[in-house]
């Protein structure tokens, strides 16, 4: 299963995350964000409709009518109710417990990177990315 981890260091995850979904979404695939923090779920919510003036990202939050037409969906838990293959994950949650998915995407601050170091030596052939100063994403070795 590819494994990517994303670690914020220059810009937050309210600005970062919006992005990197909508990469994900050119892809055409449904995509499951889950979001163990309930308060950061509301807020990355709100991220995901107000992001750019030019446009939005079509999504839902578990719960919400239409969950399982979703393209996008917000959750607390990990039950996969849009079909989604692709998890974005901002929790350092073990991969044993996202093993339903094909793909894991981990976004963190910088912050929280003791946290991730344990999942990124365990994933072998992971992509790893960090922000240089002025926010472009680099690749490192994992």
């Amino acid at each position: 299963m590819p494994v990517r981890f994303y670690k914020l260091s220059t810009v937050p995850i309210l600005k970062a995350l919006p992005r990197l979904v909508e990469k994900i979404y050119e892809s055409r695939q449904a995509i499951h964000i889950y979001v163990p923090d309930k308060g950061l779920l509301k807020t990355l919510n709100d991220a995901l409709w107000t992001y750019t003036p030019l446009g939005f990202l079509p999504h839902g939050v578990a719960g919400d009518s239409y969950e399982d037409q979703q393209p996008i969906l917000l959750s607390s838990a990990l039950t996969i109710k849009n079909n989604a293959e692709i998890c974005v994950c901002t929790d350092p949650t073990p991969l044993s417990v996202l093993s339903s998915f094909k793909t894991i995407v981990y976004v963190y601050e910088a912050p929280a990177s003791d946290s991730f170091d344990g999942l990124i030596k365990e994933c072998k052939d992971a992509l790893c990315w960090e922000q240089s100063e002025n926010g472009a994403w680099q690749k490192k070795e994992s």
